[in-house]
């Protein structure tokens, strides 16, 4: 039996045992670790816990390696400053291409390297609002190649590495915070938003004297794949005038109880000011917390335990060292992670959804001018956050994942491959310069890949749902009412259609089940 939970330090936490371990146990850690998790990878991760432990199933996903050398930055990325159109003379153009560029990962990527990468745009998001048109790609790839490098590395790293980037200080006012004309954009939300949390410790008076400590930041615009960013400090001020700093705040502050002296000219370099802030922010307390409370709100249910929070935040900061590897598997290791109720009832985003029908349906992406609009009308923009807080966690409070606009459209979604039309998609002007009108949709799908050839023949009608229950909802059984609609549908109203369009049309009905929209 497992040691109970304590706070303390000196007890594991409770894990779930080898003898415990069981094929819902599998579908639950798939489910949440990989987008769109398959039966094919369910089974693979019970038989790994099966023959060799929990552990090993949980190792198999946290301590997978991803370099991300098979995403290189797209082909249209030219390796110079882009004009305002990108390199197709339209700004809508090239985001399509972006965001598909990024959906690629997520789709094919490490599974729970892309799920941590998905993660952190989320958790550090800049928007296009405010970039400039000409270094807006540079921009972008910048911070996203830094939240993919960072998805399974150092947490601690990867907040410093924010601090110096071009895209988040466009989004946060850093680039134009000085001494003369302070702005705590950045200082509020680095404590808020990024390391502590709302009820992280600290006060109105600290968020002031960390603005004060990240003024004169600036990077410039440089290719990514040579420079991952390229920091300074405005010293044009300096040059003329050495015996004092005019962007730079170099005066005493007193920061979450320690008091960080003042700067004179000559005492090395002052950017690491900011830096030595920041690693005093990573000493309280709240450091470790917030980050387990976030992701245990993004991984398993929305009010995660107290206690539970305050030991695996005291491991993930003191004997980690802000390490997110060994945090997750700490987290896919506790028996509360598997509780039945937690289990199958949280809401898929909209990525998480998109995938799904990816790896369901097997296919690839949409060609760049569909997954953009399909993203945008699920609800999700990842260059266009609907607030520096980010988009709202499954159970989160502003949640419109599965509004009544957005569930409709993702009921129509899987047309676009199963019926082959676009013609569900909205078209808006300010989504793109071509009618998506114009637009061949994919015709990739094919029935062979998913159901067996014996299956298709009508005869076998009641072994082919059971069949679709299987691929589609593996870790859900369809009710009996359930299972006469889609018989009555199949023999009665899609009587008419040839057998794969009405085995077409019972993958889409699945597909519309409250039940897939779920993991």
């Amino acid at each position: 039996m497992s040691s109970p939970l304590r706070v303390d330090g000196r007890r594991m936490i409770s894990n779930l045992t080898n003898f415990e371990w069981n094929y819902d146990h599998a579908a639950h850690l798939a489910s949440r670790c990989i987008m769109g998790a398959t039966r094919d990878e369910i089974s693979a991760l019970f038989d790994i816990g099966r023959t060799q432990g929990v552990e090993a199933a949980v190792d198999s996903l946290v301590g997978r390696a991803e370099d991300w050398g098979d995403f290189p930055f797209p082909d249209w990325w030219d390796g110079k400053e882009i004009s305002a159109g990108g390199p197709t003379g339209s700004i809508n153009d090239s985001e399509s291409r972006f965001v598909h560029w990024y959906l690629e990962q997520l789709h094919v990527a490490n599974p729970l390297g892309a799920k941590m990468f998905k993660f952190f745009v989320d958790h550090v998001p800049i928007s296009k609002k405010p970039l400039l048109h000409q270094n807006k790609w540079i921009y972008f790839f910048q911070h996203f190649d830094l939240c993919r490098k960072h998805s399974l590395g150092n947490f601690k790293e990867l907040i410093h590495g924010v601090s110096w980037s071009g895209g988040m200080m466009w989004t946060l006012d850093l680039k134009s915070n000085s001494r003369p004309r302070l702005n705590e954009n950045f200082g509020r939300e680095l404590l808020e938003l990024f390391t502590l949390g709302v009820n992280g410790g600290y006060t109105e008076e600290d968020v002031l004297n960390t603005a004060k400590a990240f003024t004169g930041r600036r990077t410039e615009a440089k290719h990514p794949e040579d420079h991952p960013y390229t920091p300074y400090l405005d010293d044009t001020y300096s040059i003329k005038f050495p015996e004092k700093f005019y962007f730079i705040d170099t005066a005493e502050k007193i920061i979450l109880g320690k008091t960080f002296p003042k700067i004179s000219p000559g005492q090395g370099d002052v950017s690491e000011h900011g830096s030595a802030v920041m690693d005093h922010i990573f000493e309280q307390p709240a450091a470790g917390t917030y980050l387990v409370w976030k992701l245990w709100r993004y991984f398993v249910a929305p009010e995660p335990p107290e206690e539970l929070v305050a030991k695996l935040g005291n491991r993930f900061k003191n004997s980690h060292n802000f390490e997110i590897r060994p945090l997750l598997k700490d987290i896919f290791m506790s028996r509360a992670f598997y509780d039945t109720k937690n289990r199958g009832n949280q809401i898929k985003d909209a990525a998480d959804f998109m995938v799904s029908c990816l790896k369901n349906l097997k296919v690839s992406e949409p060609e760049p001018a569909l997954t953009w609009p399909a993203l945008y009308f699920l609800g999700y923009d990842p260059m266009d956050p609907p607030s520096i807080a980010g988009w709202a966690e499954p159970e989160g409070v502003g949640n419109s994942w599965l509004g009544l606009e957005k569930a409709l459209f993702r009921s129509n979604l899987p047309s676009l491959w199963l019926q082959e039309t676009i013609g569900f998609l909205p078209v808006y002007d300010d989504l793109t310069y071509r009618s998506i009108r114009d637009i061949d949709p994919p015709g990739d799908f094919k029935i062979k890949n998913i159901i067996p050839a014996h299956l298709q023949e009508p005869e076998n009608l009641d072994l082919l749902i059971d069949e679709l229950n299987d691929h589609f909802l593996p870790f859900h059984r369809i009710s009996s009412k359930q299972r006469a609609v889609l018989i009555e549908g199949y023999e009665k109203d899609f009587r008419q259609l040839n057998v794969e369009t009405r085995i077409r049309e019972l993958i889409r009905i699945f597909m519309a089940l409250p039940e897939f929209q779920l993991q």
